[in-house]
């Protein structure tokens, strides 16, 4: 019966396992083993990158960012009038990147919406808007001061990411 026999593994079987599992990721990755004494004498561009060398490679490209007026004539306008103690404005891109720098999606914490309805509030910003010829395209999260609670919670987005 096999149900009282004990496997007993040795610090040399380890051993015998761990070099067997080396060998077999060099193998796999068709680098030869190096030792550390080895691979230090050699020039840092023939180490290999499984000894744990940084990657050069990046993941993903970046691109300069479209030039975009209507959302810089909307960052001015806003930062100027309503003088925000907390306020970011990008481009919304539930309208996908094709319609670039034509509507905008933002949140804005402002002094001078204190007392203030959100109708009236909205209205402020629609004029704001409509200074710059966007009417209509701007939607803004917008609160006093004394609601930061309330708005709180959505300032945690990134909202500086212009994509």
């Amino acid at each position: 019966s096999t149900e009282g026999a004990r496997l007993s593994v040795t610090s040399t079987d380890l051993m015998a396992a761990m070099r067997f599992a080396r060998a077999l990721k060099s193998l796999w990755s068709r680098q030869p083993m190096l030792s550390r004494e080895q691979a230090e004498s050699l020039p840092s561009f023939l180490v290999p990158s499984t000894l744990g060398a940084p990657s050069t490679v990046r993941s993903s490209y970046k691109f300069a960012k479209p030039p975009s007026p209507n959302l810089d004539a909307l960052r001015k306008i806003l930062t100027e009038r309503l003088v925000p103690v907390h306020f970011y404005l990008r481009n919304n891109l539930t309208f996908t990147n094709y319609v670039w720098d034509t509507h905008f999606i933002g949140i804005c914490c402002s002094p001078k919406f204190e007392g203030k309805t959100h109708k009236e509030i909205n209205l402020m910003v629609d004029e704001l808007a409509d200074e710059v010829g966007m009417k209509g395209r701007v939607r803004m999260i917008c609160q006093p001061p004394s609601r930061w609670h309330m708005m709180k919670r959505r300032t945690r987005k990134r909202w500086d990411f212009d994509r």
